[in-house]
């Protein structure tokens, strides 16, 4: 099956506009499977955010094909997609939104201290049940 990558990567970019003042922000949205970190996402963030996240390109990718398939054969083009999505929302310095499930303080440390190198005000949000 061909998947349209860059029509991909538009769906997730297109509600997040370039700011070309000031600081972008990124969240990085922690906890537990099933802690609610999608939801809050999509009421919090779904718009002005490029929301980067594997599980939401499959969902985007089986809402735009149909059935398409088990998430592991798709971690090509989805880690394709997220790689380019997280590329260029921070060359155009939109605001980004990502998952993150465990309690790894170090991973979380070293993705916020890359994005607050790369000019963004980070934001850690603990989810729980």
């Amino acid at each position: 099956m061909h998947i349209n990558r860059l029509m991909m990567i538009d769906h997730f970019i297109r509600n997040a506009p370039s700011l070309k003042d000031g600081k972008p922000d990124f969240v990085l949205v922690t906890g537990g499977v099933g802690s609610g970190k999608t939801t809050i996402i999509d009421q919090q963030y779904g718009k002005g955010y490029v929301y980067i996240d594997g599980s939401a390109i499959y969902r985007e990718m089986k809402r735009k094909y149909g059935e398409i398939g088990e998430f592991s054969e798709f971690m090509e083009p989805i880690n394709f997609i997220g790689s380019r999505l997280a590329k260029s929302a921070i060359s155009d310095k939109r605001n980004i939104v990502m998952e993150f499930i465990g309690e790894d303080e170090v991973d979380m440390t070293q993705i916020a201290d890359t994005m607050a190198g790369h000019g963004y005000t980070v934001q850690l949000s603990l989810v729980e049940l």
